[in-house]
C-alpha cells in the first residue's frame, strides 16, 4: 500500500486524469513508496512521517507530468529543457536531496527506537546495518 492516496496525488496536479493516467498514477504511488522505503525505512503506511508522504507525492506527480521522459520540448520559438533528470527521465525517482532527506529520516527514527531501554537507562539493542536494512541483535 502506498504512503499517499490517489486523491492526494490528484491535488498535486492541475488536470483531470483519464483512465490510463489513473492506472499510471497508482503505479507511480506504489513505485515512489517502494523507493522511499528503500532509501529510508519500511515504514507502516499509517505511521510514515509526513515528509515521506510529501516526497512520495512529489515524485509521483513529477512522473505524471513527464511519463515519457522528455528532456526537451519545443513549441514554435519556445524550447523547454529538463537537463537535470538524465537517466531518470520517464521513471519514478527521487532527487539526490530527496534521497538524503529520506535516509536521514530513516536513520533518525532507527536511532530513536534503539537509543534507550524501556526503563530509560541506556542503549537497549545493538544496531547493525544501514538505515534501509535496519537490523538489531
Amino acid at each position: 500500500m502506498p504512503y499517499a492516496t490517489l486523491d492526494e496525488l490528484k491535488g498535486r496536479i492541475d488536470w483531470n486524469l483519464d483512465d490510463d493516467e489513473l492506472r499510471s498514477a497508482m503505479g507511480a504511488l506504489d513505485d515512489a513508496s517502494d523507493l522511499a522505503a528503500t532509501y529510508g525505512l519500511d515504514w507502516p503506511e499509517d505511521t510514515a512521517p509526513l515528509l515521506v508522504k510529501t516526497l512520495t507525492l512529489k515524485s509521483a506527480a513529477r512522473y505524471l507530468r513527464n511519463p515519457n521522459g522528455y528532456t526537451q520540448s519545443r513549441a514554435g520559438n519556445e524550447t523547454l529543457a529538463w537537463s537535470d533528470i538524465g537517466r531518470n527521465a520517464g521513471t519514478v525517482y527521487f532527487t539526490r536531496e530527496e534521497i538524503r532527506l529520506l535516509s536521514r529520516t530513516g536513520a533518525e527514527e532507527t536511532r530513536k527506537k534503539l537509543s534507550t531501554n524501556p526503563d530509560g537507562t541506556g542503549t537497549a539493542q545493538h544496531y547493525t546495518g544501514s538505515s534501509s536494512t535496519a537490523a538489531v541483535s
